[in-house]
């Protein structure tokens, strides 16, 4: 399975900017940037990718940029591809292509995932390769944060630790 590897820290950064040039639409980057962060994007990866080491599989993540302005049928990358958040349509005249914008993106993540990982992936699959090779079995249960989480790490809910 081929999936963005989204840098949520770049995506969250801050457009507070300084006295002398203040950011612009402070608020309501706030308001995205706590959205994102409330996702969890990192934890629904992580269970994705246990899924499919039990079944066998393995998730490929695939350089992000690009993927939502890049015509998947003639390859036009350009802004202005993207007239609304929603809507994707190819500004190349000899193509015109239109689709939902998150048909485009999950059509161009398929297509660059297909042209082959890089070297950091390719030492990923081979770990996790290697994983299933020492006798990794579907039965096998994911540990529980309890287990994971040493003794002094666990706080009872709603006292903060020291």
């Amino acid at each position: 399975m081929y999936v963005e590897d989204l840098k949520v820290k770049n995506m969250t950064a801050s457009v507070k900017g300084t006295v002398e040039n203040p950011g612009k639409n402070v608020k309501q980057k706030s308001g995205l940037n706590r959205a994102i962060l409330r996702t969890g994007f990192y934890s629904l990866r992580q269970a994705i990718e246990w899924q499919l080491l039990k079944m066998g599989g393995v998730v490929i993540p695939v350089d992000p940029r690009g993927t939502s302005i890049t015509c998947p049928h003639c390859q036009t990358r350009d802004k202005r591809n993207r007239p609304t958040q929603a809507i994707f349509k190819c500004v190349n005249e000899s193509c015109g292509f239109k689709a939902n914008a998150d048909v485009v993106g999950a059509l161009n993540v398929l297509r660059k995932g297909r042209t082959g990982p890089s070297a950091h992936n390719k030492k990923h699959i081979a770990h996790v390769v290697s994983i299933g090779e020492q006798g990794f079995r579907p039965e096998d249960s994911m540990p529980s944060m309890g287990a994971i989480l040493k003794p002094r790490d666990r706080v009872a809910q709603g006292i903060p630790a020291l």
